[in-house]
């Protein structure tokens, strides 16, 4: 990501993002947005389909995501990790704004799952550094950490009721179907909220949840 970007010969940026993207990416992309603004680009936000949350809405540049792809531009940047775009920016000596630190301590809360899984002392130091640029971190646990709709709360019902162990118990199985998003009000990439529920049981090591017969998240693996 941003290997091959060259300042000086490029004028228009387009930021693309996978659809139904997650927060992490969501957040890299957010960070990015206000990265190419500071150096004065005509910048687009672009993903072909989303439908967030409202607590969401807290991300800078949300508000400017389209899903309509511009007709032109100097340079494509495709959406990675926001541990990745933080790295990049470090090797480069690149001052973080108050928006670009929010953003990726955003990310961070979610890769990291409210710090609570992959952890490791870069992640702490990035941390660090987040928080002495200025991220806006009450704002990202509040939204992020002690958030929760109604429809997340009903599918997460659901889902519950549906589990299968399975490898002697060290595998959760989900399988998700219309009627369960139809039935809870929820979106397929509110299946997420089983995950730790699962992996809290005492013999679960992973979590597989399955929509239309393909695996749509693999976690513990």
């Amino acid at each position: 990501m941003l290997e091959d970007f060259k300042e000086d010969y490029t004028k228009h940026i387009i930021i693309i993002l996978e659809v139904n993207p997650t927060v992490n990416a969501l957040a890299c992309g957010s960070a990015l947005y206000s990265y190419f603004l500071s150096l004065h680009k005509k910048v687009s936000f672009y993903c072909p389909e989303f439908d967030f949350d409202l607590n969401l809405n807290f991300i800078p540049w949300i508000d400017k995501l389209r899903t309509s792809y511009p007709s032109s531009a100097d340079y494509v940047v495709e959406v990675g990790s926001c541990i990745e775009l933080f790295e990049y920016f470090m090797s480069k000596n690149i001052k973080l704004n108050v928006k670009m630190s929010t953003s990726l301590y955003a990310g961070l809360i979610d890769v990291t799952n409210g710090f609570t899984k992959a952890l490791n002392g870069m992640i702490f130091a990035m941390a660090e550094v987040l928080v002495k640029n200025k991220a806006e971190v009450n704002l990202c646990s509040e939204n992020l950490l002690n958030y929760q709709s109604l429809a997340t709360l009903r599918l997460k019902i659901i889902l519950l009721n549906k589990i299968k162990l399975v490898e002697d118990g060290s595998l959760a199985l989900f399988e998700l179907d219309d009627s369960d998003l139809i039935s809870s009000g929820a979106k397929i990439i509110d299946a997420y909220c089983v995950v730790n529920e699962a992996l809290g049981l005492p013999t679960v090591k992973s979590v597989i949840v399955l929509y239309k017969n393909k695996e749509i998240i693999r976690e513990g693996f």
